[in-house]
């Protein structure tokens, strides 16, 4: 999802907000991070979007941290127009390291724009 949302144009074009969404994505990431220090592929994954990037580098920069919280997020869809979208994330009782993130219509409307896509 980070190599969509920062090295690809499109996601600045359909995610509402997107300064705001892509400064707490990369809180996101640096918190992560932090909790798997001796785990190489983190260092290759800042570096490889660093490179790709400047806007991810400049965010990086800022030593921001943000944990993942329950919100709505808007997108605007070329043919559907503007989705709303409830995020939840769900961990697994078994494992806390497993996540399932889900992106729910936050309102009728969007429910019935996408029902319309598919």
């Amino acid at each position: 999802m980070l190599w969509l949302f920062f090295a690809t144009d499109p996601a600045r074009y359909l995610i509402i907000n997107w300064p705001d969404e892509a400064r707490q994505l990369v809180g996101q990431l640096r918190v992560h991070l932090a909790q798997y220090p001796g785990d190489s592929r983190g260092p290759q994954l800042v570096a490889a979007l660093t490179a790709a990037s400047a806007k991810f580098a400049e965010l990086w920069r800022e030593h921001g941290t943000a944990r993942f919280r329950n919100y709505r997020k808007g997108y605007q869809h070329p043919a559907a127009g503007l989705l709303n979208l409830d995020y939840v994330k769900l961990t697994a009782a078994s494992d806390d390291q497993q996540h399932l993130t889900v992106m729910l219509p936050a309102d009728q409307a969007t429910a019935d724009k996408l029902s319309q896509l598919h």
